[in-house]
């Protein structure tokens, strides 16, 4: 009987990938023998995955669960619909199930995929994710890293993003990206200790912000209710707290009337504090030293504002 000649083996996949990560990477790239749908729906937009029941299963507890329901007990292709679940991230779920590969393009698609991960449970995914934006953390992308170490718990990552926004709080707050700042941002730099911008600036930047986002006064009402008490009040200038909060209209009379009464006479004033009004001096960081704005001694106060203590006395006795 002839002997094979060499190089007549087929070659087959199953022996070209000789280890089980490899065969698994095969069949993930071809699509051979799968079992199921995963349909992604994302808006208004929707993308299909093919993929294995027992992959799916053999990876991940929570799909184990879902994959038991007995709608997917029948062989043959099965669907599964999952929404608000970004699709890119997703591919990258899959490849990282079947492959143990992935390629993080930036902070929001590492955010993106570690939402995933965290959904489906799959731990060693979520350390990779997380480990990818604690490198990659910048002042452009520190407010939504800080919201994603606040929403996983990361305590040293929103450390680190504390600390970034102290330090470059005019960088982090650049004027020209406003357009993209959200309200929990916000609230987030006016509830640090300290930054390395002046209160009086800082109210300018976010009061703009306020208006360049609705022209709507009832949200714009609602907006300012939710961040005045947030202001460090105390840190302004008796000329600065009129020139800025009190024409801006975010305060009503009596609230002006009463901060002000505070930052010129201090302990003397009579007037009780606005409730639930943050009443802190804001330390401020220059230059990386930090120094704690304070009052003067004996503040002067322009005749503008000494005008608006006599507004705000009649208004009080109404």
């Amino acid at each position: 009987m002839a002997k094979p000649r060499a190089g007549s083996v087929t070659e087959d996949w199953r022996n070209i990938n000789k280890t089980w990560e490899e065969k698994l990477t095969h069949i993930y790239r071809c699509g051979y023998g799968t079992d199921i749908t995963i349909k992604i729906c994302e808006d208004k937009n929707e993308k299909s995955f093919k993929a294995h029941r027992f992959v799916l299963s053999m990876s991940s507890e929570v799909f184990d669960t879902m994959l038991k329901a007995p709608v997917f007990r029948n062989p043959g292709d099965a669907i599964l619909m999952l929404v608000n679940v970004n699709a890119e991230a997703f591919a990258q779920f899959l490849e990282y199930v079947y492959c143990k590969k992935f390629q993080l393009s930036s902070t929001k698609n590492a955010i993106a995929l570690h939402k995933i991960a965290d959904k489906f449970n799959v731990l060693d995914l979520k350390l990779e994710c997380a480990k990818y934006v604690d490198e990659n953390l910048t002042v452009d992308n520190v407010m939504e890293c800080c919201e994603y170490a606040d929403m996983y718990k990361l305590d040293d990552l929103k450390q680190r993003c504390n600390e970034l926004i102290q330090n470059n709080t005019a960088s982090v707050l650049n004027e020209n990206n406003m357009h993209t700042w959200k309200m929990e941002w916000i609230v987030l730099v006016l509830e640090q200790p300290k930054l390395s911008i002046k209160e009086p600036e800082l109210f300018r930047l976010i009061h703009k912000w306020v208006n360049t986002c609705s022209d709507n006064d009832c949200l714009k009402g609602k907006m300012y209710d939710c961040l005045v008490t947030k202001f460090c009040f105390l840190n302004f200038s008796g000329d600065e707290f009129v020139a800025g909060p009190v024409k801006s209209g975010m305060l009503t009379k009596n609230q002006s009337l009463a901060v002000l009464g505070h930052i010129v006479a201090d302990e003397n004033c009579h007037l009780d504090y606005p409730d639930n009004f943050n009443k802190t001096i804001r330390q401020y960081v220059e230059g990386g030293a930090e120094k704690t704005g304070s009052k003067m001694q004996t503040p002067k106060i322009s005749k503008e504002s000494a005008v608006l203590s006599a507004r705000g006395s009649n208004t009080s006795k109404k």
